[in-house]
């Protein structure tokens, strides 16, 4: 048995980063020689429970087929978990969720111990002797934190990918949060701002015990932007270049102009970071001009995102010209989209875009914000259109 490259990794479509890392992860094997075994980190099995069961068994059994380990302590708690259903994260978010506001205050310290404790759980079926290096696929807490326990534990040598900024300056998060209350003025994302602030503060503080650790090597990158945003310059890093790609599949759907409808398309996660409350705004100037457009938004929300999204669509006089598509399966979602005029894309926390990569290569411009991620991995091309951030009157 050979070398082998633990890599902390939740490779399912949850967000883009998943996507990018199950990419990432069935073409390993062909390029390296090292045995590779995937942990999933522990709050990737909770939103795998609350959103994307029904996927994983295609996808695990496809990595598995092309020769990588899951660890099997990681799949027990899996299937485990699917058996007792996770009551606890399937019901809708409904006022304000006080466990999670309790969890995301007082609780790091549990959280550390939780994830020690399944850390050690999955190293009673790892090979330990012959591990060579840590890879975290992601720079949230859960992954950085199992990653740098894991390095700490087995001596190993510990590498992280950073595919957003991990966190913020202090003022930058309190000002991005005025904005979002501004577009959708909620009492509770005020009052939950208090545990996004601590939770910011505690991935900070575990990032400083990565730097400092003896067995941290470097951060790969997939833009400039998450090492300037978080304050990491001045550790080692590295710059990844190709930093992603798109399955050449997408070039046949490519549509001419002939072929394009009256509509714009928004297929991102439905969240504030993704400009989602903004998008009635945006839609409602683009409408005053061009009455008869559509815009289609594919994706799913979360129930409290959804509410407030069609309130002040109702508002802004838009319902009827917005069609909410919902999950949408991946072919029909990419005859939309290439089928789409343009793709309006209001982020606010991006890193290498895959969405408006994907978009570009079915043939459909891009309308985005100057975040410093698009700037850096967009600023060149002539098919995206960049506007100053919050700027709804110039993206309309």
């Amino acid at each position: 048995m050979g070398h082998k490259i633990i890599i902390i990794s939740c490779p399912f479509p949850i967000t883009g980063g998943g996507r990018r890392s199950f990419e990432v992860l069935r073409r390993l094997p062909d390029h390296m020689e090292e045995d590779i075994e995937i942990v999933l980190p522990l709050d990737c099995v909770r939103a795998i429970l609350r959103d994307e069961m029904d996927k994983t068994d295609k996808i695990i059994a496809e990595l598995i087929d092309r020769g990588i380990e899951i660890n099997e302590y990681s799949l027990q708690l899996l299937e485990k978990s699917a058996k007792a259903k996770f009551k606890q994260f399937k019901k809708d978010c409904k006022g304000l969720n006080i466990s999670e506001f309790l969890r995301g205050t007082f609780s790091f310290e549990i959280y550390k111990k939780e994830n020690s404790v399944y850390l050690k759980n999955c190293l009673k079926f790892v090979d330990t002797e012959n591990v060579h290096c840590v890879y975290s696929h992601h720079e949230c807490l859960d992954s950085a934190l199992l990653s740098y326990l894991l390095a700490e534990k087995l001596r190993k040598n510990l590498v992280v990918l950073l595919q957003l900024e991990p966190f913020r300056p202090l003022n930058y998060l309190l000002r991005t949060k005025l904005k979002y209350t501004y577009y959708a003025p909620s009492i509770r994302e005020i009052i939950n701002t208090i545990p996004e602030i601590i939770f910011n503060a505690y991935t900070s503080r575990v990032y400083k015990k990565i730097v400092s650790s003896k067995f941290f090597k470097c951060f790969f990158s997939v833009s400039l932007a998450p090492v300037i945003l978080s304050g990491l310059q001045n550790s080692s890093y590295s710059i990844l270049n190709p930093a992603n790609a798109f399955e050449s599949e997408l070039l046949k759907y490519r549509k001419n102009l002939k072929e394009k409808e009256d509509c714009a398309i928004f297929f991102a996660r439905l969240s504030p970071e993704k400009g989602i409350f903004e998008l009635p705004y945006i839609w409602k100037k683009v409408t005053n001009i061009f009455p008869d457009l559509k815009l289609i938004i594919c994706g799913i929300p979360e129930t409290r995102f959804l509410r407030k999204f069609e309130n002040i669509a109702k508002k802004q006089g838009v319902s009827d010209k917005i069609i909410l598509k919902g999950y949408v399966p991946r072919n029909e979602l990419l005859e939309i989209v290439s089928r789409a005029k343009v793709f309006i894309y209001p982020t606010h926390s991006d890193s290498y875009s895959l969405v408006a990569l994907e978009s570009l290569a079915l043939g459909t411009p891009v309308v985005t914000y100057d975040i410093p991620a698009i700037k850096y991995s967009y600023g060149e091309f002539d098919s995206v259109k960049i506007v100053p951030e919050w700027n709804i009157n110039e993206m309309g």
